[in-house]
């Protein structure tokens, strides 16, 4: 990459090796892969994907690994990600998960059409683990089966500056952090804004820690300092709108 990135892309990685194939064959598919830069975070993984990673770093000079030898939380993760990206946009992306090809290109061109927009998602579907023979499947008729999500935890983009303004993730959470950086966001005024298209698939998996944990002790967290947990109101009355018509009338909303 000769030029400064428009885009920074979080990825953290922990005991996702048989995930990482499949991960670079989706970035590199996206339309601005050029012109992003894609930052692994592993954390004390006992799978080592920095191990699996390392080559495509030494073949793409936009495909970045930061690695601890400790373990740390997803939000810790992604501060590091946060801290190292060179893009004034920064966003993350689970391994499991998937990102439309286009998703980077029309995040990016929304925010750098408006720099008023601080923070950043797009309409999300919701896809199941056990679909092995469709998963990350963008086919227009699948997606038009989806649940979308009225949330944007599972995919956000936002100013690399936002820190300033509001701080980081925190990373004493292991569930909600996501959530709270919403809450945080949403008290500090943010403008945040929807794309309305389908660009990002999020797995469900029973495995997901959100599943297994109990929340209450992150929740009572938040209330002892303050914060009133709450997905962006403005962004989220877009979302709960958009995926109410999307049910009668998807397409306008599918990227072919």
């Amino acid at each position: 990459m000769s030029a400064k990135p428009r885009i920074s892309c979080i990825i953290s990685t922990y005991q996702d090796a048989d995930l990482i194939e499949k991960k670079i064959s989706e970035i590199q598919q996206q339309t601005i892969f050029d012109q992003a830069e894609f930052i692994f975070v592993e954390t004390g993984s006992p799978a080592r994907e920095r191990e699996l990673i390392q080559p495509y770093t030494e073949q793409f000079s936009n495909v970045r690994l930061v690695t601890t030898d400790d373990r740390r939380t997803l939000y810790e993760a992604w501060n590091l990600g946060w801290e190292a990206a060179q893009a004034d946009i920064v966003c993350y992306s689970n391994m499991d998960d998937a990102l439309h090809p286009q998703c980077l290109q029309q995040v990016v061109e929304t925010m750098e059409a408006d720099t008023g927009i601080e923070l950043c998602s797009v309409m999300i579907g919701y896809q199941h683990e056990e679909s092995p023979g469709e998963m990350d499947s963008f086919d227009v008729d699948r997606l038009k089966k989806l649940k979308i999500g009225r949330r944007a935890g599972p995919f956000s983009a936002w100013r690399k500056n936002l820190s300033e303004k509001m701080g980081m993730f925190d990373g004493k959470y292991r569930i909600i952090g996501d959530l709270d950086f919403w809450s945080r966001a949403a008290a500090a005024n943010t403008r945040a804004v929807l794309i309305k298209k389908v660009l990002y698939l999020y797995t469900i998996a029973p495995s997901q820690l959100s599943k297994r944990m109990d929340k209450s002790p992150e929740r009572k967290y938040a209330a002892d300092k303050g914060v009133k947990l709450q997905w962006h109101p403005a962004l989220e009355r877009t979302s709960l709108l958009h995926r109410k018509i999307y049910r009668m009338f998807p397409s306008p909303y599918l990227v072919k």
